[in-house]
């Protein structure tokens, strides 16, 4: 990862955002990194972090389990900034999991806008890499990132994993490629570039 801005990684239920996400956090503790990976999606990575902790020390991650999107807004927008020097790796699983069932839409998407222009200037003035997953809603045309306005607008690497065998990362932003890969018991596989 490189410090530009946040990657926002997104798609569909079963599509590898998570297990890409914690390989790559995998990845970087294993190098002495220090990690933080906010988890909204609840108990299910819970066995997914068990499995790949027999392949990798992930000593160096710092897991946090967010319950709501106020916890979620509180912790980005006061307590990350405080703690944002201890990790050279910020992973939210996911940034609208929680948005997405809110009442106050309107009230919702501001606080999403705020949380993301914050993780942009984490990322860009304090060179800190921001991993953000985002899920999908259907639409007619096609998928959307819930709140995707603001999501993709303060995101400088937009990333679209896309299910099949094998599976695809479409890099939307930004130069458009596309990456093969297969998710392991030791986290991903790289196929092929096109």
């Amino acid at each position: 990862m490189r410090n530009r801005g946040p990657v926002l990684v997104y798609g569909e239920a079963g599509s590898g955002k998570t297990n890409l996400a914690l390989y790559i956090a995998a990845l970087n503790s294993s190098t002495a990194k220090k990690i933080l990976y906010v988890n909204t999606e609840g108990w299910s990575i819970k066995a997914r972090i068990t499995d790949l902790s027999k392949y990798w020390d992930l000593g160096n991650i710092d897991f946090v389990d967010i319950i709501s999107f106020r916890q979620q807004t509180l912790f980005v927008l006061r307590r990350l900034p405080r703690i944002i020097d201890h990790y050279n790796i910020v992973i939210i699983d996911t940034i609208n999991n929680l948005y997405r069932v809110e009442e106050d839409i309107d009230a919702a998407t501001r606080s999403l806008n705020t949380q993301m222009a914050l993780l942009y200037s984490l990322a860009t003035d304090y060179s800190k890499n921001i991993l953000v997953l985002g899920q999908v809603k259907a639409k007619d045309e096609g998928e959307e990132v819930s709140g995707s306005t603001y999501i993709k607008y303060w995101s400088t690497t937009i990333m679209k994993l896309e299910r099949g065998i094998p599976r695809k990362i479409i890099i939307e932003k930004p130069e458009k490629r596309e990456i093969l890969f297969e998710i392991s018991k030791r986290g991903i596989r790289w196929m092929e570039t096109r």
